[in-house]
């Protein structure tokens, strides 16, 4: 059922709905047939999108069992409107991936293929670490 609530996408932060720029950690990936949930400590999996719509992608994870998401490189990205998916009326494709239901704040960001026994992920921004003086 955890890909269920992944899957129940909105949109209800308007402006803030296609600015993906900045660093970002996959902390979760979750579904398939079982319901099966993988979490990731904070900087395992990093996404950097850049206002050239390109996202960098680096994924320590070498347990190809584990929803981990995408292989670590570097990949065009596009954000649309789409009405593909009953409930979802955003789109984020990410070189030939594309993820039918997308929700995202600037608090997270939530990326799923939009089929019941499909996959999700969850991505949170990563902690700006300033340097002491």
């Amino acid at each position: 059922m955890a890909a269920i609530s992944i899957l129940s996408c909105n949109s209800d932060d308007g402006a803030k709905a296609k600015n993906l720029s900045g660093k970002w950690a996959l902390t979760g990936g979750s579904g398939t047939i079982t319901g099966r949930v993988d979490a990731f400590s904070t900087g395992e999996i990093t996404w950097t999108f850049h206002e050239n719509h390109t996202v960098d992608i680096v994924n320590t994870v070498t347990d190809t069992a584990r929803l981990s998401g995408l292989p670590s490189g570097t990949y065009h990205y596009a954000v649309s409107n789409s009405s593909e998916v009953q409930g979802c009326s955003t789109t984020v494709t990410v070189g030939p991936w594309t993820f039918g239901c997308a929700t995202i704040s600037s608090a997270s960001v939530e990326l799923a293929d939009g089929f019941a026994d499909g996959v999700g992920y969850t991505l949170i921004p990563m902690p700006q670490v300033v340097p002491l003086q």
